[in-house]
């Protein structure tokens, strides 16, 4: 399966601990997108509630209970829909972990800082 995802799209496929099996001639030099394959762990619905609940938004009211932290974060990402919350939490996770050296992103206290949640739907 991976020889045929490298075969359509042209581009470097990233197994879960970083390295890449294999990297196809681009299709272009413009071209530059991968596909990061991850671990099923990393979809685990509890681990990725966690992950969504320690995000900091800026704009969240000051000195917060943990129980109105709860309330705010469950009006920007539904926790009944196990799919988005595994989907954002492994996100958030991936993020984490490759933020500096894939995407040249800032990091504070091990996390990615999060401004904004928006859901959009089809």
């Amino acid at each position: 399966m991976i020889k045929v995802l490298q075969e359509l799209t042209g581009n470097k496929i990233t197994g879960e601990e970083g390295e890449a099996d294999e990297e196809v001639d681009r299709l272009s030099d413009t071209h530059s997108s991968q596909l990061f394959l991850l671990n099923g762990k990393e979809f685990s619905p509890e681990l990725c509630k966690q992950r969504i609940l320690s995000l900091k938004i800026p704009y969240e009211p000051k000195n917060n209970s943990p129980e109105d932290h709860f309330l705010f974060i469950s009006s920007l990402i539904p926790f009944r829909n196990e799919n988005m919350v595994r989907a954002a939490g492994a996100l958030l996770k991936f993020l984490d972990k490759s933020a500096i050296e894939i995407f040249q992103m800032e990091v504070i206290d091990g996390q990615v800082p999060v401004v904004d949640v928006n859901i959009c739907t089809m």
